[in-house]
């Protein structure tokens, strides 16, 4: 499924989810890690929010670590769903006024 698809199926899914409103923030960084990839990209359609958090549990227990830098929790959320084409960003010259 495309991007689109793949973040209403989450909001979707959240809403009888027993832990909707830590999920819900979970949703919150999958969106921001995702916003800079077109809306056709692919996403397996078996992924899941709660899939990303576990992925980034995962992450922080193997390397021994309490917190994540945005960074790296955005790299193990696009790992886990499988984004691997660049993101591409347009710059206006208005970001720099």
């Amino acid at each position: 499924m495309n991007k689109i698809e793949f973040l209403k199926t989450c909001v979707d899914d959240l809403v009888t989810h027993d832990k909707r409103e830590f999920l819900g923030e979970v949703l919150e960084w999958v969106e921001f890690s995702l916003q800079f990839y077109p809306d056709t990209i692919e996403i397996d359609s078996t992924k899941t929010v709660e899939g990303a958090w576990k992925a980034i549990e995962k992450f922080a227990k193997d390397n021994n670590k309490r917190v994540l830098t945005p960074k790296a929790a955005t790299k193990v959320i696009l790992d886990y769903l499988g984004v691997k084409q660049a993101a591409t960003q347009t710059i206006s010259l208005d970001d720099f006024m």
